[in-house]
């Protein structure tokens, strides 16, 4: 009688320890995809958001970077520019100008005039009444005949380039500047000389340009903010 007990107990505790049942086996799958699922939609979910703020963030930068680039346009418009004068300067007069649907799909645009780029130094001073001037410039941007005649000494004293020894279509600094007209005060060597030329600010389509120079001499437009991608605006000339 004993032993039967004994052998019952055995099968009794075989059959305890036999694993887990097909149902339970489905049901632990079901729990571990769910799981699994739950991590995965809310790893994209943030890695969308992450992507979504950092597109966000350079979108606000590019933007800053625009606007205060026009707004330093605008500061400066009609520094070196004679208003009481008011010369065209490539096709252009007065130091700012608002014209409605003047841009590309009549677009509004503003054009600056002014002497935005410091581009070289006189070599030689220059004397009162005196037509002509030397200088060394100081970057790669050079004046010439054509759009680039036209200049600032100082910010103070404007004239334009009559003529010049040409070098690739540039005024070399190897000789003096003819200008058009007298210098109203003396300069002593070393004094800047600007550039005095136009800025368009205008929209086309998405896109917020910058054009500098004549159309139909060098007209460089430059992206400087677009609706569908970030844009890094280059430094100044």
């Amino acid at each position: 009688m004993k032993k039967k007990v004994m052998s019952y107990e055995l099968r009794v505790m075989s059959c305890s320890s036999g694993g887990f049942t097909l149902t339970e086996l489905l049901l632990a799958l079901v729990i571990t995809a769910l799981a699994t699922a739950a991590v995965y939609t809310s790893f994209i979910v943030q890695q969308r958001s992450f992507v979504s703020q950092d597109q966000l963030s350079e979108t606000q930068v590019s933007s800053k970077i625009a606007f205060d680039m026009m707004a330093n346009d605008i500061r400066n418009a009609g520094f070196g520019y004679p208003a009481a004068e008011n010369p065209s300067i490539n096709g252009s007069t007065g130091a700012v100008t608002i014209s409605d649907a003047a841009g590309p799909n009549n677009s509004d645009s503003i054009t600056l005039l002014a002497g935005f780029n410091r581009i070289a130094a006189l070599s030689a001073d220059a004397v009162i009444g005196g037509t002509t001037i030397s200088i060394g410039y100081t970057g790669t941007t050079y004046f010439n005949t054509t759009d680039r005649r036209y200049l600032s000494l100082d910010g103070l004293d404007f004239a334009q380039i009559n003529s010049c020894t040409l070098q690739s279509g540039n005024c070399s600094s190897s000789s003096a500047l003819t200008l058009d007209r007298g210098i109203n005060k003396p300069f002593p060597s070393g004094r800047l000389v600007y550039l005095v030329e136009s800025i368009v600010y205008q929209i086309s389509g998405s896109d917020l340009q910058r054009v500098t120079g004549q159309q139909n001499t060098e007209h460089r437009t430059q992206t400087i903010r677009s609706k569908n991608k970030v844009c890094a605006p280059e430094a100044v000339r």
